[in-house]
């Protein structure tokens, strides 16, 4: 069975390391060995995941699995002993792994994560906690409900959301749309997110609201598109005040803005109202109330905080009074207001 003893070398490395990065990644190497022998087993798995950053190598990997395996957090394990079966040139080494997979596989919630094209990366709840690979793709997570982003140059982002359950396999599939030709006047897409998560974007010809939930919306083609430069606000979040960034490009730029809403007033001045209206929300029409009464009601409580307050805004805007709707939706009910949005 491989072992901590396992030592770095050069067949296993992906990619030729230069001498001081082999040197330091042997140094952790060895003293993730000694701290592992001293069973200080996390101590033993930040060394060697150090090590595997400056050189990645499959023996490293499993060993990483080992530890995490150890430490029971087994979607962890799961998740490098794939790493280290990957590519794994040695029958006996990659047997090893294989029997680790199967170990673990009934103890472990796994979604079989595919994109259309493939090649999308894969982020797990927010972008900012890193990548997961590209599609096609198996994750190992917690059981629960668990959110996907799924980005590919060119096209436009995705959102799953998986439900995993431990000893179960699933699937998570998107369809990622090509990004439509920008006008003639430069305008290429606008975005309106609550942080990482996607609540809507328009590009020429195209909008989705809240990717990935099946809300049905189409194009505005009535209203001529927006041009020249994008709008760029500087703002600071607000306790208490629900926010969304808006980016937009166009004209050969990009620019972002910050928008907060009144959460008991949906119909109050919004500091870069009018930029909202021109590059998103004038720009999409929502079609069919079930469906984003449905999707909104999926949204966990932070999120759905956030677009609650955007739809009601929205709805406003258009004349109607939402502030009670938007009220109904925050605590779980969001038909009165997803009628208030359709047009």
């Amino acid at each position: 069975m491989m072992f901590l003893l396992a030592v770095l070398t050069a067949a296993a490395q992906t990619a030729p390391p230069t001498v001081d990065l082999a040197d330091e990644a042997d140094l952790l190497f060895r003293r993730g060995i000694a701290a592992y022998r001293e069973r200080r087993i996390e101590d033993a798995l930040a060394d060697l995941l150090a090590s595997n950053r400056l050189v990645p190598n499959r023996n490293v990997m499993f060993n990483i699995a080992r530890c995490y395996e150890q430490l029971g957090t087994l979607p962890s394990a799961w998740r490098w002993y794939a790493a280290s079966a990957a590519g794994e040139p040695d029958p006996a080494a990659r047997e090893e792994s294989e029997a680790a997979l199967d170990r673990l596989t009934s103890k472990v919630a796994l979604v079989d994560v595919s994109t259309d094209p493939p090649g999308a990366t894969v982020y797990v709840e927010r972008r900012d906690l890193g990548s997961r690979g590209t599609t096609p793709l198996t994750l190992a997570l917690p059981a629960g409900e668990h959110h996907l982003l799924l980005s590919m140059s060119g096209h436009a982002d995705a959102e799953v959301t998986a439900s995993l359950r431990t000893g179960e396999r699933t699937t998570a599939q998107a369809t990622l749309v090509a990004f439509a030709p920008a006008t003639a006047d430069g305008w290429t897409y606008t975005e309106v997110r609550a942080g990482s998560r996607l609540l809507l974007r328009a590009q020429p010809g195209a909008c989705v609201v809240l990717p990935g939930e099946g809300v049905n919306a189409d194009p505005v083609s009535a209203v001529a598109p927006p041009s020249g430069r994008p709008p760029s606000r500087s703002g600071n979040p607000e306790p208490g005040r629900p926010a969304v960034t808006l980016r937009v490009a166009s004209a050969g730029q990009t620019g972002e803005s910050l928008i907060l809403f009144d959460p008991g007033r949906a119909a109050a001045g919004v500091a870069g109202a009018s930029d909202l209206h021109r590059w998103a929300l004038d720009r999409c029409a929502v079609r069919d109330s079930a469906s984003l009464a449905a999707a909104l009601d999926r949204l966990p409580p932070p999120d759905r905080s956030t677009a609650t307050a955007l739809f009601a805004h929205w709805a406003a805007v258009n004349g109607q009074e939402a502030d009670t709707a938007a009220r109904s939706c925050v605590d779980g009910d969001c038909d009165p207001l997803a009628a208030l949005v359709v047009r």
